[in-house]
């Protein structure tokens, strides 16, 4: 909702309350399955990012500042650096029908979605992964989870079956499972080529001896971005 007081526009959304300074506002949404919280912040251009479950308001409040400092409208599809003490390590934005948070709600395609992530998250040019297939291997509200590293894979099973002949990304849960299937079958193969383009293959010259943690190294250790120009350094 957009209400227009002296010549100034005002956003509102219904139900929001004030949260901390420099007018951010919350809106908790409540459904079986989650608890969540929405934070936002009108502005050139306006500000969202959601929050599930109850709310560390130390590190939302960085979070804020930390948004206040990026050109957010600049970098939709594209990913900022974040302050080093942060447990993610940069920011992607999104806007119009990439913007999830609260459609239904408030429709408003102005609003940038803020989603913390890892560099490791992003596709080898430093854009976004594949909005509606990251969202269904990670739960972005969650300030705790784990890195879902970008990668591309292809292998060749032996009585499982499994054969991928072509490049395609993956959840990385999965490509963990396919891992330790593999490396019990004969003349199984596997690679997996990380967002710099690097390609580890297994079996190698140490066959499958500790071809997790291996996977884990290549995918993890390719997380190092680049920051965009004027961003907040790391």
């Amino acid at each position: 909702m957009i209400l227009k007081l002296q010549n100034k526009t005002e956003r509102k959304i219904d139900g929001s309350e004030e949260f901390g300074p420099d007018g951010w506002k919350k809106l908790r949404l409540e459904t079986p399955r989650m608890k969540l919280n929405a934070i936002w912040r009108d502005g050139e251009p306006p500000l969202m990012f959601g929050v599930e479950g109850e709310l560390d308001h130390t590190w939302i409040e960085g979070f804020a500042k930390s948004l206040q400092q990026i050109d957010a409208g600049q970098l939709v599809g594209r990913a900022s650096a974040l302050p080093d003490h942060w447990p993610f390590e940069c920011c992607g934005f999104v806007i119009g029908k990439d913007r999830k948070l609260l459609r239904g709600i408030e429709d408003d395609d102005a609003f940038v979605q803020a989603i913390p992530m890892f560099w490791c998250e992003l596709r080898p040019d430093n854009t976004l992964p594949p909005l509606d297939a990251f969202r269904s291997w990670t739960n972005i509200f969650d300030m705790r989870r784990s890195p879902q590293p970008w990668f591309e894979y292809r292998m060749k099973g032996g009585k499982s079956g499994l054969n991928v002949a072509k490049w395609r990304p993956e959840r990385y849960s999965t490509l963990q499972g396919f891992v330790r299937i593999l490396s019990a079958e004969d003349s199984s193969w596997l690679e997996i080529k990380n967002r710099h383009g690097e390609i580890l293959r297994l079996p190698d010259q140490e066959g499958w001896s500790g071809a997790e943690q291996r996977v884990d190294s290549h995918l993890q250790s390719a997380g190092q971005g680049t920051p965009e120009p004027g961003n907040i350094g790391r």
